[in-house]
């Protein structure tokens, strides 16, 4: 969900800002966002936020970047009220209220992450908006919006792998298999090491008791990420085609990764 509302925008780099204190805060604050240093990154926000702001962009800008690495450091309550004050600050900007439903899908709190989708869209129809609406609708097991929402996605961003990933899980999930490996392969032509699609394509042959293409695509998956996961992955799928042989050295290739 994180990656979909976007990396968080770097604070504008113009002579005037670059010279600006809360901005050099902000600055420092994504940087240790990055580097998973969330207690330094939230003390550099709130650095920035101490500051009295020349205009109303940087106090945005902390305020984003302090719910953001809140929500990532796993404190999601804490991480609103800042997301809020954010868009309260600066209503007519539709990347507070992305971030904002970003995390309210988190808390599986789908119906306030519509509201706050449905309002960044209002503002500036964007691809993520559009998928991070369609992800709550799948969520909420809602399909026929969640199709139309990605739909949405694709019109502004025919080329986003991503959504396509995400179309497909909603097909998946509807057990409409077809569409979604046809939703699959165009993401994979877009971008031939996407491990999510390998993944999910394996998944979505075993539904159709396709278990040959099954473990084709597991095995591209491996090449790709070689994990103790993927390989106990090709081992259940082995087991599903009756070759109990090579499921068992698919167990040991798992368990010589994580004993």
């Amino acid at each position: 969900i994180a990656y979909l509302a976007g990396a968080i925008p770097r604070f504008p780099s113009s002579a005037e800002l670059k010279n600006d204190l809360a901005g050099a805060y902000i600055e420092s604050g994504h940087d240790l966002v990055q580097a998973g240093k969330y207690p330094e990154a939230q003390k550099a926000f709130r650095a920035a936020l101490a500051i009295p702001p020349e205009n109303a962009g940087v106090q945005t800008s902390a305020l984003v970047g302090l719910g953001d690495c809140l929500s990532r450091a796993g404190n999601n309550i804490e991480a609103i009220k800042y997301l809020q004050q954010a868009v309260s600050r600066d209503p007519k900007n539709a990347y507070p209220l992305r971030v904002l439903g970003a995390v309210y899908i988190d808390l599986k709190r789908y119906d306030e992450a519509i509201a706050s989708f449905q309002n960044a869209i209002a503002i500036e129809p964007a691809v993520a908006s559009y998928a991070l609406l369609g992800e709550s609708y799948r969520l909420k097991e809602k399909y026929d919006l969640a199709e139309e929402s990605m739909r949405d996605a694709l019109r502004l961003g025919p080329t986003n792998y991503d959504v396509y990933v995400m179309l497909a899980r909603v097909y998946f999930d509807n057990q409409k298999y077809p569409p979604a490996l046809e939703n699959l392969q165009k993401a994979i032509a877009l971008d031939p090491k996407l491990e999510y699609a390998y993944y999910l394509m394996a998944r979505t042959y075993a539904k159709l008791s396709d278990f040959p293409r099954a473990i084709e695509n597991q095995n591209i998956l491996l090449k790709i990420s070689p994990t103790a996961d993927n390989y106990h992955g090709l081992a259940a799928l082995y087991r599903l085609n009756k070759d109990n042989a090579a499921a068992l050295e698919a167990l040991r290739k798992s368990i010589a990764i994580d004993p």
